[in-house]
């Protein structure tokens, strides 16, 4: 009789862990998935149009950059991702005032997709010519409270840029 308690632990316990160890496999597969398809270049290269920057306007463009962010990390698509590239093609990017506004919520972001957050900004860093991608990869890199150490060399090595060094001077 005493036994029964502690048949009861062991099993539920070995079930638990089967259960953990099941769902985080399957976490881990989705995980790669995002990322193989977030680092794939060629969504890269599409334009995107100018708007006034005003404080409102800002906001607007912040809230929405976080939701097509988040949107990314979830469950990219090529529709998503040609969204994403004109953000970060956007002028408004070099806007201080975004990164102010964005700043809690891109730590949302990573705390919620640490990998996927990490290979955007590998990605752009490794394959983007444009000057107003690479700050906003410099930005998404630095923005972060707490940030890795992965994080913050590659925030370093996207700033030593000579496109983005050179577009800074200008």
């Amino acid at each position: 009789m005493l036994a029964l308690p502690f048949y009861y632990l062991v099993f539920g316990g070995t079930a638990f862990g089967i259960g953990l160890l099941a769902y985080r496999l399957w976490d881990r597969g989705e995980t790669n998935l995002r990322t193989e398809v977030i680092s794939d270049p060629d969504w890269l290269f599409k334009k995107a149009r100018q708007e006034p920057n005003t404080n409102q306007s800002l906001y607007e463009f912040s809230v929405q950059y976080i939701a097509v962010l988040k949107g990314v990390f979830a469950a990219p698509s090529a529709s998503k991702l040609e969204r994403l590239s004109k953000l970060f093609a956007a002028p408004q990017n070099s806007d201080d005032q975004l990164w102010k506004d964005m700043s809690l919520r891109l730590d949302e972001a990573y705390n919620s997709y640490s990998l996927e957050y990490v290979a955007l900004i590998e990605t752009i860093a490794t394959h983007s010519q444009n000057p107003s991608q690479l700050y906003a990869a410099h930005r998404l890199a630095t923005c972060i409270g707490g940030s890795s150490r992965k994080l913050i060399s590659l925030g370093k090595a996207i700033a030593q840029n000579p496109i983005l060094t050179g577009s800074l001077k200008q």
